[in-house]
C-alpha cells in the first residue's frame, strides 16, 4: 500500500470517527421518538435539556469541521470536492432530483405501509417528518434545516463521495459507499427512513457527478425538505 493511500484512509477513518460518529450517536440514542415517525430499533437515552443542546451543539459542529479540516489539509482546490456553483443548470436538476426522491420515497413508503414489515401499522404519513404546524414554526425549523442540508451534503456529497473515489478509483463505488453511510447516521428513522435516505443517497450521488458538483443536490434537497416540514 502506497503512502498516499494510507493517509487517505488515515484521512477518511478520522473524520468518520470524529465527525460522523457523534452525530450518528446523537441521534440513535438521544432523540425522543415520534409518533410520526417509524419505530428506532435504539434505545432512547433522556438526558436534561442543556446537556442534550450541548450534545447537538458539539455533534453539529465536530460534523461541519472535521471535513472542512481536511479539504483544507489535503490543499486540493475546492473544485476537486465539487464545490462549485454551475448557475441555472444546477436548478433545474436540483428540482428534477428533489421531484424524483419525493416519488421514490412514497413509493418505498407505501411498499412498507402494505406489506406491514417493519412498520406495522405506522401511518404512512411518517414519510413527511411533520415538523412544523404553523408558518412561523415552519420558518423556524427551515432555518435550522437550511444548515443541516449544507453539513449533511458538504459531507456525503463533497468529502466522502470525492475521498472514496479517490481511494477507490471507482464513481460507482463511490455513490453507494457514500449513500450507505449517509443512510447510517438515520438509522434512528427506522428501516423505512434508512431506507429512502440511501435511495436519496444514491440519487443525490449521482447528481453530484454527473452535474460536477454540489449546486444540483443543495438545491434538490433544499426543496425535499422544504416540503416535508410543509404545515398540515
Amino acid at each position: 500500500m502506497t503512502y498516499a493511500r494510507r493517509a487517505l484512509l488515515r484521512e477518511i477513518g478520522w473524520v468518520l470517527l470524529i465527525g460522523v460518529l457523534p452525530i450518528f450517536l446523537l441521534g440513535a440514542f438521544t432523540y425522543p421518538p415520534c409518533a410520526e415517525e417509524p419505530p428506532s430499533p435504539f434505545p432512547y437515552v433522556a438526558l436534561p435539556g442543556p446537556v442534550h443542546v450541548a450534545l447537538v451543539i458539539y455533534a453539529y459542529l465536530s460534523f461541519v469541521f472535521a471535513p472542512m479540516v481536511a479539504i483544507a489539509r489535503s490543499r486540493r482546490p475546492l473544485s476537486h470536492f465539487g464545490i462549485t456553483w454551475h448557475g441555472a443548470g444546477d436548478i433545474a436538476c436540483g428540482l428534477a432530483a428533489s421531484f424524483a426522491n419525493y416519488v421514490a420515497g412514497w413509493m418505498i413508503w407505501g411498499g412498507y405501509f402494505v406489506t406491514g414489515f417493519p412498520l406495522g401499522l405506522e401511518s404512512i404519513r411518517a414519510f413527511h417528518y411533520v415538523h412544523a404546524s404553523s408558518v412561523h414554526e415552519f420558518l423556524g425549523v427551515w432555518l435550522w434545516y437550511v444548515l443541516v442540508v449544507f453539513a449533511e451534503e458538504l459531507v456525503a456529497r463533497c468529502w466522502l463521495i470525492t475521498r472514496l473515489r479517490d481511494l477507490t478509483g471507482s464513481t460507482p463505488v463511490a455513490i453507494v459507499g457514500a449513500a450507505a453511510l449517509y443512510a447510517g447516521w438515520h438509522l434512528f428513522w427506522g428501516m423505512a427512513g434508512a431506507f429512502h435516505v440511501f435511495v436519496a443517497g444514491l440519487i443525490f450521488g449521482a447528481l453530484f457527478t454527473c452535474c460536477g458538483g454540489w449546486g444540483a443536490p443543495l438545491v434538490g434537497h433544499w426543496v425535499f425538505d422544504a416540503l416535508t416540514l410543509l404545515p398540515r
